[in-house]
C-alpha cells in the first residue's frame, strides 16, 4: 500500500512539474510570446512591444476594449507599427495583454506612441452584462527610446475603476491611468 501511495505521490509530483507556467513551449500553446527583456534587433530598426493592462477591475468578469489603431511617429515621420490583436480583455489584472509591436530605426531619440480605442466593446460583472464605448480621444505618450530599451516595451496601466463611467444603459471608458516603460 505505501509503494502504491508514494508512486502516486512521485508521478502528481511529476505531472505538476511538467505542467508549470513560464516555458516557452506553454507560452506559445498560450497564444501570446514571453515579453522580450530588451528590444529585438530586426532589420527594420529595434522592434519594442506595446502592451495594455488594466488594474483595480475588482467585480468585472470581463471586460473586452477594441483596439482600433497604433501609431507611432518620430519627428513627426510616422514609423512601422504591426497590430498584434484587435481586441484585449483588461479584466485580468495580471497580464498586461500585447497591442502592437512597432519599429524605431537607429538614431531615433524620442517616439510618440498613440493607442486608439474604438467602437464597442462589451463587460460581465456578477450584477449583469453590457456594452463599452470606446469611441473616444486616443492614448498618447512620449517615451525616450533609450528607456524603452531598457525593456523593450511601454506598457499602458489602465485604471478600470476611474476610466468607466456608468451612463445608465451602456458604460462609457474615458481612459485613465499610467504609461510604464
Amino acid at each position: 500500500m505505501k509503494k502504491i501511495m508514494l508512486s502516486t505521490c512521485v508521478c502528481a509530483a511529476l505531472a505538476l512539474t511538467a505542467c508549470g507556467g513560464g516555458s516557452e513551449r506553454l507560452d506559445s500553446v498560450q497564444g501570446e510570446p514571453p515579453a522580450p527583456s530588451g528590444p529585438v534587433q530586426t532589420e527594420d530598426g529595434q522592434r519594442f512591444e506595446l502592451r495594455l493592462r488594466g488594474s483595480a477591475a475588482e467585480g468585472y468578469d470581463k471586460l473586452e476594449l477594441p483596439i482600433g489603431a497604433v501609431r507611432v511617429t518620430a519627428d513627426g515621420a510616422p514609423l512601422k507599427v504591426e497590430l498584434a490583436k484587435d481586441s484585449v480583455d483588461v479584466a485580468q489584472a495580471d497580464h498586461a495583454h500585447l497591442v502592437a509591436y512597432f519599429y524605431v530605426p537607429e538614431g531615433v531619440e524620442r517616439v510618440r506612441v498613440t493607442l486608439q480605442l474604438e467602437g464597442l466593446g462589451g463587460y460581465a460583472r456578477a450584477e449583469g452584462a453590457g456594452f463599452v464605448d470606446a469611441s473616444v480621444a486616443p492614448v498618447t505618450f512620449e517615451a525616450p527610446v533609450h528607456e524603452l530599451a531598457l525593456r523593450g516595451r511601454a506598457v499602458v496601466q489602465l485604471d478600470v475603476a476611474r476610466s468607466i463611467m456608468d451612463m445608465g444603459s451602456h458604460r462609457l471608458l474615458l481612459p485613465n491611468g499610467v504609461v510604464n516603460y
